[in-house]
């Protein structure tokens, strides 16, 4: 059935990720790939491994598009990252102590 397609090998592929719309990546590791350009057909030989997004970060940042980003952004805000850096830069605010009827010129000069 392959033969039909007139697939050629793709050499040097390390991984192959296949992004699904419930946020988990099929990773294949050192798969065998051929393909048929005109045709547009990849054919991807290995065994695929189930993973959420977060386990293959970061090193899948650069194979992401705009909807795996989305869905780290939900990761991030479920998870209390982008949140918990806002809470953080509040607190550091406040231990700062007010300067009060006092300039800072007058203020190096004692």
């Amino acid at each position: 059935m392959i033969k039909k397609f007139n697939v050629q090998p793709v050499p040097d592929i390390a991984e192959v990720n296949m992004f699904k719309s419930d946020d988990k990546v099929i990773h294949f590791k050192h798969p065998e790939v051929l393909a048929s350009i005109p045709s547009n057909t990849f054919v991807v030989i290995g065994k695929g491994e189930e993973k959420s997004i977060k386990d293959l970060l970061p090193d899948i940042i650069t194979h992401m598009g705009p909807k795996q980003f989305k869905s780290i952004a939900g990761l991030l805000k479920g998870a209390g990252g982008a949140e918990g850096i806002k809470e953080s830069t509040a607190e550091e605010e406040e231990d700062v102590p007010n300067l009060v009827n006092q300039d800072f010129e007058e203020a190096s000069k004692k």
